[in-house]
């Protein structure tokens, strides 16, 4: 049971900079309304409350 809370828990840790940047390579679409100089910070900004799981490219 620990190790089904803690799989859950990890897939529900909000998005960081890591897996935007996972997102951005894996050919998300970098919006040309986002003009910042690091477009990953601002999706991470953006996507704060997105978990991990929502972040992760469908197999």
């Amino acid at each position: 049971m620990q190790q089904e809370i803690s799989a859950l828990t990890e897939q529900l840790a909000p998005a960081g900079a890591d897996e935007i940047g996972q997102c951005i390579q894996g050919l998300m679409r970098i919006s040309e309304s986002i003009t910042a100089a690091n477009p990953v910070e601002e999706y991470r900004l953006s996507l704060r409350n997105v978990p991990v799981y929502g972040c992760a490219a469908p197999m």
